[in-house]
């Protein structure tokens, strides 16, 4: 399942008609929207952090997400001197007002230009060097992440206005058709988080342990892969029993905790 957040409408209705998406009954805080077989859905949660923050959170309760469903923010975002139209991934979002950053990880293929994005609480045509403007995605990303893995959660934003292009200019019709123009974009990108949520579902291992190791140090796609397949070994090996915790916290990085966990297992060969 794919759960999109758009923050207006004009953002949201291309999306509606291409999927086939049907307005929910049932949610009568935010309008949520879903395909037949809701493996798509859609929530409009107006302007602003706090709003795409609680939009999250309400369509976790609708959907009873599972953690191995992919999250999308789509909308539009300003930017010094990009053509209006060009889609892009964040690669990094910071929060203007909390001075928090986070960094997501792009680990499948895409043909998409990545960028920083900045995420300010008032519409501005002061466009910083090299980064988008938005005004939702450090809360989506932040509200997204405690529900699902990271790697699942991105920003596609749609550029919309530029130092030449006033944001003022900006009306429901020319939203709708910049999203419209990239329709076939935001499909290859839910095509492409689909497929790495059956992959990352196929590994499984202890939930609440795995959260544990990865809090410690900063691992990367390629680290948490690894690590979800050693704890799935140790839990045949070691059903009963927990790592060192007190020894894994004084390695230095994500690299030296696999490597003790393969040492401790490979003194108990496995075949399966």
């Amino acid at each position: 399942m794919t759960h999109i957040i758009t923050a207006l409408h004009a953002e949201a209705k291309p999306i509606i008609r291409h999927f086939n998406l049907r307005k929910l009954e049932n949610s009568n805080i935010f309008e949520a929207y879903a395909n037949n077989t809701q493996t798509i859905t859609l929530t409009i949660s107006g302007i602003g952090k706090l709003a795409s923050a609680a939009a999250v959170i309400h369509t976790m309760n609708i959907f009873q997400s599972s953690k191995m469903r992919s999250w999308l923010n789509i909308g539009i975002a300003g930017h010094k001197s990009l053509d209006l139209g060009t889609p892009v991934i964040a690669n990094k979002i910071i929060d203007t007002g909390s001075k928090q950053s986070w960094f997501p990880q792009i680990v499948f293929k895409s043909r998409l230009l990545n960028l920083p994005i900045m995420t300010i609480d008032t519409a501005t045509d002061q466009y910083p060097d090299g980064f988008m403007l938005d005004m939702e995605s450090s809360g989506f990303y932040y509200s997204a992440c405690k529900v699902t893995t990271c790697e699942l959660v991105h920003c596609l934003k749609i550029i919309s206005d530029n130092e030449h292009t006033h944001y003022q200019q900006l009306n429901e019709s020319i939203i709708q058709s910049l999203i419209e123009n990239n329709i076939e974009e935001i499909t290859r990108l839910i095509d492409s988080l689909k497929t790495l949520s059956l992959e990352i579902k196929e590994i499984t291992c202890d939930e609440n342990l795995y959260n544990k190791l990865t809090s410690i140090q900063h691992f990367t796609h390629s680290h948490k892969i690894q690590l979800k397949k050693i704890l799935k070994k140790w839990e045949i090996l070691f059903p009963t029993t927990v790592p060192d915790m007190n020894r894994i916290h004084k390695f230095k990085n994500a690299q030296e905790i696999l490597d003790y966990l393969m040492f401790t297992l490979d003194k108990t060969p496995v075949s399966y």
